[in-house]
């Protein structure tokens, strides 16, 4: 299983709620990171968001080149494998939804399946 665009693909959307590292308030809804990266207070970043609790602002940004695909056996063995890496401060991750698009191939063919986790 892999990003329809391969590991670390930058157009893949991740959709996450957040946690304040301030106030441990959680967003209600998810929020979605893509690489459109823009610049904020002197730094690259993809996403700002406040923290609905305490107002604190927090930003996300996409790191590629430290993806891979998560393949049978890492699901066997019970293998960490990162898909994308992320620089959060003020809000971190909390939850992962599966959304957007990605490409499952199958152990005994090479047939590739598209899918949304919805």
């Amino acid at each position: 299983m892999e990003p329809v665009g391969g590991p670390d693909d930058e157009d893949m959307p991740y959709f996450f709620t957040l946690k304040c590292e301030e106030c441990d308030s959680i967003t209600p809804e998810q929020c979605c990171y893509m690489s459109g990266s823009f610049f904020h207070v002197g730094k690259e970043v993809n996403h700002v968001a406040k923290c609905y609790g305490c107002d604190r602002e927090g930003t996300v940004k996409l790191i590629p080149g430290h993806g891979s695909k998560f393949t049978a056996s890492d699901a066997i063995e019970g293998d960490y494998t990162p898909l994308m890496m992320f620089q959060c401060e003020g809000l971190v991750p909390e939850d992962y939804l599966f959304n957007g698009g990605w490409r499952l191939t199958t152990v005994n063919s090479s047939v590739n399946f598209l899918t949304s986790f919805l």
